[in-house]
């Protein structure tokens, strides 16, 4: 078996004026799901070697985490409206443990699709 090393590569799909929601459990090497107890979590979207635009966290309630392994991401329709469809951008999900080390979990591009084009 094969392990693969953090941060993983995912790259993330949001649809432009709907709610984003991704969950996520971590299963370190397949074992036991990760308690999360007490952790933080960051994520960041940005330009490729830019300055974040949008940021989900713990603290800002748009990042959810259990004692049973799952990350709950969400981001509202009305911030997933206002991403430029022509940017190039990327993102990472950070994760903080209760003593302080940070770990980059996730991290990929961001693609926005708009489907249709609302009225003017």
């Amino acid at each position: 078996m094969t392990l693969r090393t953090l941060p993983l590569d995912y790259d993330l799909v949001i649809y432009s004026g709907a709610t984003l929601r991704r969950e996520f459990r971590w299963r370190p090497e397949g074992g036991t799901a990760q308690d999360f107890t007490g952790w933080s979590a960051r994520l960041l979207i940005g330009p490729f070697h830019g300055i974040a635009i949008h940021e989900l966290s713990t603290a800002n309630g748009h990042i959810d985490m259990t004692a049973d392994g799952i990350i709950r991401l969400t981001m509202p329709a009305a911030q997933t409206e206002v991403l430029d469809l022509d940017a190039d951008l990327a993102y990472q999900l950070d994760l903080t443990q209760p003593d302080g080390f940070v770990l980059r979990f996730l991290r990929g591009r961001v693609s926005i699709v708009q489907d249709v084009e609302p009225a003017p």
